[in-house]
């Protein structure tokens, strides 16, 4: 189970959801993949960059992972970086 921040008009409070409810929630990963990537970059243009330059850590362009359904490797280096802002 994981626990997700909701507010009401009583306050904060946690919801706890399940696998398949948080994978609702969340979305597709390519949404949660291009959310982070507009929270760390300014324009579109960036973004694009970034999916489309090798990244060492990854050893290979993350569009490419991304269309052969490795996003959980990409989401790791996204979150990282996001993180270490």
């Amino acid at each position: 189970m994981f626990g997700v921040p909701f507010t009401t008009s009583m306050g904060d409070t946690m919801v706890r959801l399940g696998r398949q409810e948080l994978d609702v929630w969340l979305g597709e990963p390519e949404d949660f993949v291009l959310a982070v990537l507009r929270d760390l970059f300014e324009c579109d243009t960036d973004v694009k960059r970034w999916l489309n330059t090798p990244q060492s850590r990854l050893g290979r362009v993350p569009v490419d992972l991304l269309s052969a359904g490795r996003d959980a490797e990409v989401e790791s280096l996204l979150i990282d970086q996001w993180n270490g802002r």
